[in-house]
């Protein structure tokens, strides 16, 4: 197996994984403030589909460039 086709490969899994929504990241945020005394959320929230979208795509371009030259 060709290194350009196990990273197309992992490209296509990775931008599936974050396409199904399943790709979390947290966030703190300040919600309060008074002297000394803070309060924090963290919040949880997915990456933007468009990215996975455009790691499926370069993943299904790493693998057809991988085929061309392989052939």
């Amino acid at each position: 197996m060709s290194i350009r086709l196990a990273v197309g490969i992992l490209l296509i899994a990775l931008g599936l994984w974050v396409v199904s929504g399943r790709a979390l990241y947290t966030s703190k945020k300040e919600v309060l403030r008074i002297g000394d005394l803070k309060a924090a959320v963290d919040e949880e929230h997915a990456l933007p589909k468009w990215i996975g979208v455009v790691a499926v795509l370069a993943g299904g371009a790493v693998l057809f460039t991988a085929g061309r030259r392989g052939a």
